[in-house]
């Protein structure tokens, strides 16, 4: 059995908008959505592990304690993991005052300093996986009042790329095909090996032959035109990237070729609302 939960305690925030009330700007998010509901949620994730042996794996880690309490577990032997957006990596609290709810998000994005110790975390080997957290609002919905606007970014198409930026940026000494390995593994091996994904996350004999060509030194302007999302924008707009995902690949065949930007035929399956309720896959539970 495998635990994957969202690192925010709901009961600890309920009680903080009761007691609060309604928010009355953008920048009450912060305060309604603070690191001791993602502490305390790691910390509960914690104990069960540490007493029965369950796995766990911790979404969307936001602050430098939830990161020093999943390395000490692990560091102790217990069989925890835990993930990092790249909206984590890439954003601090002082962006999120510029665009207003536009890069509200859920676990708040933190402060400089914590977004140096998750940093840390994929540079020492202990992060597991890295995340998208998807959620691709409209610029009408994240422009409501601040009580009805929801928190996520659009995160699918960004974060390969924009951590990349930060990797090179920070640490420009690493040789690049170590780095390189280094994030394919966090997006891809690690996370095939966690949830047992077969023919992922590898490149071998009957594999599945998911590639990504990736250019690592090209330079790109991310601008909205470029947003494939259909909410049509990205927290990202006007960043200048390091890197560049040339031609992706599903199956052996092209699916997004860049230097075209044509998408290669449609094979796969629609999700619909009866995926949303069916059972969770055998030995995984999930809450958040």
């Amino acid at each position: 059995m495998q635990l994957v939960l969202h690192a925010e305690d709901d009961g600890l925030f309920a009680l903080l908008d009761a007691w609060w009330g309604e928010p009355v700007g953008y920048r009450d998010h912060e305060r309604r959505r603070p690191r001791t509901g993602g502490v305390v949620a790691v910390a509960k994730v914690v104990e069960p592990v540490r007493r029965y042996g369950t796995r766990a794996h911790v979404l969307h880690l936001s602050s430098a304690e939830e990161a020093d309490l999943v390395c000490a577990a692990r560091a102790a032997g217990y069989p925890v993991t835990f993930e990092v957006t790249g909206h984590h990596l890439s954003f601090t609290d002082e962006d999120t005052l510029r665009p207003g709810a536009r890069t509200r998000l859920s676990p708040s994005i933190r402060s400089q300093a914590d977004q140096g110790r998750l940093r840390r975390a994929p540079a020492h080997g202990r992060l597991a996986t890295l995340g998208s957290d998807h959620a691709p609002h409209t610029v009408a919905e994240k422009t409501r009042s601040a009580a009805a606007s929801p928190p996520g970014l659009p995160g699918v198409q960004e974060p390969a790329v924009a951590v990349w930026t930060g990797m090179r940026r920070r640490w420009p000494e690493e040789d690049p095909d170590v780095a390189v390995s280094r994030l394919a593994r966090h997006l891809s091996q690690t996370p095939a090996e966690l949830f047992r994904l077969p023919g992922k996350g590898r490149i071998a004999p009957g594999a599945g032959a998911d590639l990504v060509f990736f250019a690592p030194d090209a330079p790109r302007m991310f601008s909205a035109h470029d947003v494939e999302s259909t909410c049509g924008r990205s927290a990202y707009e006007g960043w200048t990237f390091t890197g560049r995902v040339e031609r992706t690949l599903r199956a052996g065949r092209t699916v997004r070729d860049a230097s075209s930007g044509a998408f290669g035929a449609y094979d796969g399956r629609l999700l619909t609302a009866a995926d949303s309720t069916r059972p969770a896959a055998r030995g995984a539970a999930r809450e958040g």
